[in-house]
């Protein structure tokens, strides 16, 4: 009988650890595909400045002052964008795996991190405009990072999905993940 009781109980405890990890699982997911599209945002607002101030930004007979100016619109776009990166990285932050999920903790890392480069980068474009032109390995390395911990944390039938959330946050399978 006592065997039974145990059998019943360690059930149990397995049927929640695993309901529980799925909800935790579904969290991360909804939380990178927020911080992409905050961050695809952020980018798309300063590839627009880029583009808008392209035509002259780097003739070779603009006054010093009109640099200056055309700088800072893209560097105030870059600049705009750091708080709403560090709301989503605090919504992750707030993010609690249990201690045994180790494969979600390190998706959850590798999350932090993404945001983190994110953060950076644009902290550093909105101070110095090079800067613009000199980071893309550095985020493309976290967002690598960030799919293949991912992959690992949620893994077999939401592989896909995780590839959806980190390339296309905006795509059909990626807002359905809530």
């Amino acid at each position: 009988m006592f065997a039974v009781v145990i059998a019943l109980a360690v059930a149990v405890a397995l049927l929640v650890d695993a309901h529980h990890r799925d909800n935790e699982a579904t969290a991360l997911l909804a939380a990178t595909r927020d911080a992409r599209v905050s961050a695809d945002y952020v980018s798309a607002r300063v590839s627009a400045m880029v583009a808008y101030t392209s035509p002259v930004i780097y003739r070779a007979d603009n006054p010093a002052r009109l640099q200056r100016d055309l700088e800072a619109i893209v560097q105030s776009a870059a600049r705009d964008g750091v708080p709403a990166l560090r709301r989503e990285r605090a919504r992750v932050a707030a993010l609690a795996p249990w201690p045994w999920h180790g494969d979600l903790r390190r998706g959850r890392a590798a999350l932090l991190v993404y945001l983190d480069t994110q953060i950076s980068f644009y902290t550093d474009v909105g101070a110095d405009l090079e800067a613009l032109y000199s980071s893309g390995e550095r985020l493309r390395a976290s967002r690598d990072r960030l799919r293949l911990e991912l992959r690992d944390a949620v893994g077999g039938d939401r592989a896909g999905p995780v590839d959806q959330v980190v390339d296309n946050p905006r795509g059909p399978v990626a807002s359905g993940v809530d």
